[in-house]
């Protein structure tokens, strides 16, 4: 107890590319920080609600119009956790001989609970309802992404940096078919590869005009 605390957040995110979509995300959560010592520190979450909607422009709702995949995945959307939302561990290693290294994972789930109680609620009635609010879903989804940073500092200036970043994201339950799209792991921008605008790089990030059917990409 001395060493953990229980957390009680809202916030809002308003995310805007430009010529392609705006969004809103509302959140809330309710978990605990605990630091175990100066190297090792956890985040859970027990309750957890997110509430997504996109907004899009007419050039990216084209596009979506005529991807399902995309359709789908980028909607109105809730993602919920009312036992366990999500948990987040950091370790960050003690320099020595000019070296250091940091490890950060996160797992995620999202609508385990709703789902559990859609089943045995059709399972009692006899029905094959899926729950939602309106037109806006509960998403079900696992997710976990590793991070892996190590650092050598070759001089008082100059300091070689490495990064291993692992991600995997899978739907599941008979009413997700896709990942939600801002879950979607992406290439590009200013927390990875900063040459590239997020989510330019990568398949569908430009067309290869030595491919001979382009229609197909």
């Amino acid at each position: 107890r001395d060493k953990s605390k229980t957390r009680l957040s809202f916030d809002y995110d308003y995310v805007n590319i430009a010529d392609f979509y705006t969004y809103q995300a509302f959140n809330g959560f309710i978990g605990y920080d605990l630091n175990v010592d100066n190297a090792n520190r956890f985040r859970i979450n027990t309750i957890g609600i997110n509430y997504l909607r996109p907004n899009f422009e007419a050039r990216f709702d084209s596009i979506r119009n005529n991807n399902e995949f995309l359709r789908r995945s980028f909607t109105d959307q809730f993602f919920t956790g009312f036992l366990f939302r999500d948990l987040n561990f950091t370790h960050i290693g003690k320099p020595k001989l000019g070296r250091s290294w940091a490890f950060n994972t996160n797992f995620e789930i999202s609508g385990a609970e709703i789902l559990g109680s859609n089943q045995l609620y059709n399972a009692l009635s006899s029905n094959d309802k899926q729950f939602n609010i309106g037109n806006t879903n509960f998403e079900q989804y696992v997710r976990l992404q590793v991070d892996l940073r190590h650092y050598w500092q070759l001089s008082n200036k100059v300091t070689l940096a490495h990064r291993f970043n692992l991600g995997i994201a899978t739907p599941f339950g008979p009413y997700s078919q896709e990942v939600p799209y801002v879950k979607q792991f992406a290439a590009g921008g200013a927390n990875s590869i900063r040459a590239w605008e997020i989510r330019e790089l990568g398949p569908g990030g430009f067309i290869d005009t030595l491919t001979i059917n382009n229609a197909n990409r």
